[in-house]
C-alpha cells in the first residue's frame, strides 16, 4: 500500500507523532485508536467497521515512511502520557515492587531488557502492543541493538 496516495475514511482516531529522523526516533504524544474512539461514542454514532489500518504501529509506520523516502532503522520509540486501566495498574505494581512507590522520576527510571518478565508484561498490554506490532511487521528497519523498555512516572500520577 502506498501511504502517499491512499485515501482513508475518517475514523475520529487521534494520533500525534513527532518524528526525529536525525536521532532515528519517534515520540508519540497522543494515541486514541479508532477502536478506542468507537468504544466511547454514543451507541447511535458507533462505526460499524474498524479499518484494517488502525493500530498505533500502522500509523507510526505510514507516517515514518512519509517523513523520508529511505527511512533509516529506528533506534527509539517513546510514548508520552500512557493511559488505560490495564497499563496503569501494571506500571503501578512494577513501580511499587521495584521502587516502593509509584513516584518514579526520570532519574530513577526503570529499564528492562525486551525479553525480561516486566517488559513482556508491558508488551502484553494494549499499550505495549503498538511496539510489538511495529517489531513484527517492520523488523528489518528497526535497529536491534540494546532493545529495552524504559518506564518512569514523575509525581506518581498516571
Amino acid at each position: 500500500m502506498d501511504a502517499r496516495s491512499t485515501i482513508f475514511e475518517p475514523t475520529l482516531a487521534q494520533y500525534s507523532n513527532l518524528f526525529i529522523p536525525g536521532a532515528k526516533a519517534i515520540l508519540t504524544t497522543k494515541a486514541a485508536s479508532p477502536k478506542y474512539m468507537n468504544s466511547i461514542r454514543p451507541a447511535d454514532v458507533k462505526e460499524k467497521k474498524i479499518p484494517l489500518l488502525h493500530r498505533l504501529s500502522d500509523i507510526m509506520w505510514l507516517d515514518w515512511g512519509q517523513v523520508m523516502s529511505e527511512p533509516p532503522a529506528l533506534r527509539y520509540i517513546a510514548r508520552q502520557q500512557i493511559s488505560g486501566t490495564q497499563i496503569e495498574s501494571l506500571l503501578d505494581a512494577i513501580f511499587t515492587e521495584r521502587r516502593g512507590t509509584t513516584d518514579v522520576p526520570w532519574e530513577k527510571r526503570l529499564t528492562f531488557a525486551l525479553d525480561s518478565r516486566d517488559a513482556m508484561a508491558i508488551r502484553g498490554t494494549a499499550t505495549g502492543n503498538a511496539l510489538v506490532w511495529l517489531l513484527i511487521h517492520n523488523a528489518k528497519l528497526l535497529d536491534k541493538r540494546n532493545m529495552e523498555v524504559t518506564v518512569f512516572n514523575p509525581g506518581g500520577n498516571n
